[in-house]
């Protein structure tokens, strides 16, 4: 017996709605826990925090900052542990239990940033695509 599994894409609508809802735990989640970032990011930093909790998601001048931010949270968990950061960003569904309650609050963090950034950029793909084509849904 064979099992057939359908992928169901979300529409366009639902996709900004989960990534919008997404930013603004990211941007609270940076609000609060987030090194400033180093220049060039140091000046993009509040103001990409304001779009994002306020639902605009796809300003271009975000995407490093929101890169060099990820890579944040990445260095700090490798500080605390060596090479955990890494091993998180890159074995997301590995459900081994950090040993600390720092750590365990980094790895949330890294999985935000991962999906958000994911997200988001699969959003603007979909975006620039439909404008390239001509689509007006």
């Amino acid at each position: 017996m064979g099992y057939t599994y359908i992928r169901r894409e979300l529409s366009l609508e639902e996709l900004a709605a989960q990534v919008i809802s997404l930013a603004a735990q990211f941007s609270e989640v940076c609000a609060w826990h987030a090194q400033v970032p180093k220049s060039p990011w140091r000046r993009v930093f509040p103001h990409m925090l304001e779009r994002l909790a306020y639902g605009n998601v796809v300003d271009d001048r975000d995407t490093e900052c929101i890169a060099e931010i990820g890579r944040g949270f990445v260095t700090a968990a490798n500080a605390r542990l060596p090479g955990y950061g890494d091993h998180v960003l890159n074995c997301p569904h590995y459900v081994e239990e950090p040993i600390d309650d720092g750590l365990a609050l980094l790895k949330s963090h890294i999985e935000l940033h991962h999906l958000f950034q994911s997200l988001r950029s699969q959003l603007i793909a979909r975006m620039r695509a439909r404008e390239l084509i001509g689509c007006s849904e």
